[in-house]
């Protein structure tokens, strides 16, 4: 394992890996591929063993896992006999997302901007990676056009068509919500540029804009990891807490306001690792601890808090 590894084993490791890249870099997508799918065959065919040696690893201070949570869930559950869903001493585990942007009274085509960055950066496929918009009834119509233009300004032309791990399960969330009822919004532009070779269709996906969602949807609770996101309405505050709050995770959330008073009332009332204040929900900063509540995991990393998660609390007592 790893921590059993001496100096000299990770030189020669980093050597190997350098030695072995450029040939690598030559080898063909599909090739790549199927190597993968090797591996992870061999990986199921000795599970077994796997998670008794993740059983027996001793000295274990912290471990982080980004994933989606039946993953996350089973390596927890490894690894401890239990899937963490509440605050613990010490961090097991960073796992699941589901962050959200709030829109109230702010600049629209700034709030659609960021929007639409914070939404299909990546594919969607970062763990602060957007998945839910709230904006208020009134001003939804301007938000969707804003966001439109905004996603259309990125991937315009079919060849920019973002790349992910697989496509098929977020194509299956999104039919599944339309065909109980959800609107897709067009955000494709013109382009005469051919669609991506058939090979890539299975691992390409256009961005896509959902509005009226609802809870009959696999996506109201899910977690799609791809370039989808879902637009919701409210009309008060407290409709719109309750709706943000009405999922398992906790991992970051953004109030886009120019009533900062506001925004930070509602901040508090957020269930969420970190809320953003005009600011993206893909946003890290090194000092600052980052984690999640709910079923979003466990545990700080980054700042002095993240530290501590490396250290135990230790008694001393003594009698004179």
């Amino acid at each position: 394992t790893a921590s059993a590894a001496s100096k000299e084993d990770a030189v020669a490791a980093a050597k190997a890996a350098q030695a072995a890249f450029p040939a690598w870099s030559k080898t063909k997508p599909s090739h790549r591929r199927d190597i993968f799918l090797r591996a992870a065959e061999i990986m199921e065919k000795r599970r077994t063993e796997l998670g008794e040696y993740m059983r027996q690893e001793d000295f274990i201070l912290g471990l982080a896992i980004e994933g989606l949570k039946d993953t996350a869930g089973k390596i927890a559950d490894a690894c401890t006999g239990t899937v963490p869903d509440s605050i613990h001493d010490g961090m097991r585990a960073i796992v699941y997302k589901r962050p959200y942007g709030v829109i109230l009274d702010a600049d629209l085509e700034k709030a659609a901007m960021h929007c639409a960055v914070e939404a299909f950066i990546n594919a969607g496929q970062i763990c602060m990676s957007t998945e839910r918009i709230l904006v208020h009834s009134s001003i939804a119509k301007q938000f969707e056009s804003a966001l439109k233009q905004a996603a259309n300004n990125m991937f315009g032309s079919p060849k920019d068509t973002p790349m992910l791990i697989t496509a098929h399960r977020n194509q299956a969330l999104v039919k599944d919500a339309v065909m109980k009822g959800a609107s897709a919004l067009d955000v494709s532009g013109p382009s005469n540029s051919p669609e991506p070779d058939q090979q890539d269709v299975a691992n390409r996906m256009r961005p896509v804009v959902l509005t009226n969602v609802n809870s009959t949807m696999d996506l109201y609770g899910g977690e799609s990891f791809g370039p989808s996101v879902s637009i919701y309405t409210f009309e008060t505050e407290d409709e719109m807490v309750e709706l943000a709050n009405d999922t398992d995770y906790g991992l970051a959330a953004s109030i886009y306001s120019e009533d900062l008073r506001l925004a930070f009332r509602i901040a508090e009332r957020l269930g969420s690792g970190a809320v953003h204040i005009n600011s993206m929900t893909v946003h890290d900063e090194f000092a600052l601890p980052h984690g999640g509540v709910k079923k979003s995991g466990f545990g700080r990393f980054n700042g002095t808090k993240g530290l501590e998660e490396y250290l135990y609390c230790k008694s001393v007592t003594w009698m004179e």
